[in-house]
């Protein structure tokens, strides 16, 4: 069983049985119809071919707690096919990425604290007569967030996530996945 496969497995929404028939549909876009207009034709081929890309993006998606939902259901074995195919392939490299963004959101690490400045504060943008309006550029007030990061905490998340042995160390130890003896 692949780790996709473990995704869809996973989700309880109907369109979870839509990749088998949406690579039908790609690879013959007639079949099991028949097609009146050529237009029609390249519609069922091109809506296929988006389900078969997006659909584990979309099934992942609707998870409500992946990070739980997905836990001790992955081998070693297809984490490191899963992460080996991400380097080859878009879809796959954006649901390695998403799934990153969870396992940050999961580990209390991916919230960013965005100061709340006050949006009704009128400036006033006419050019002043001086030899420099650029002046205050490099002096502008720096918002600092309201609470310091320590290194500790962003060590949590510490993953180069160009190197495959960290991020398969990381899925592994996140999804608690069974180890090949």
């Amino acid at each position: 069983m692949s780790f996709e496969s473990k995704i869809i497995d996973t989700c309880v929404v109907m369109e979870r049985n839509l990749l088998s028939p949406a690579t039908i549909a790609y690879e013959k876009p007639d079949n099991g119809v028949t097609v009146h207009n050529k237009s029609a034709y390249f519609v069922i081929r091109d809506c296929a071919k988006i389900t078969k890309d997006c659909l584990l993006i979309y099934l992942y998606g609707t998870l409500q707690n992946p990070i739980d939902q997905l836990r001790n259901k992955f081998t070693e074995k297809e984490i490191i096919d899963f992460v080996s195919r991400s380097n080859k392939d878009v879809q796959t490299k954006q649901l390695l990425n998403l799934i990153f963004v969870d396992i940050a959101k999961d580990q209390d690490v991916a919230h960013i604290k965005v100061p709340d400045n006050d949006r009704n504060v009128v400036t006033d943008f006419s050019e002043e007569k001086s030899d420099n309006i650029y002046g205050d550029y490099d002096y502008a007030d720096i918002v600092e967030p309201d609470d310091e990061v320590t290194i500790d905490e962003l060590n949590l998340m510490a993953v180069d996530i160009t190197d495959n042995r960290a991020v398969i160390d990381k899925l592994i130890s996140v999804f608690n996945a069974e180890l090949e003896q």
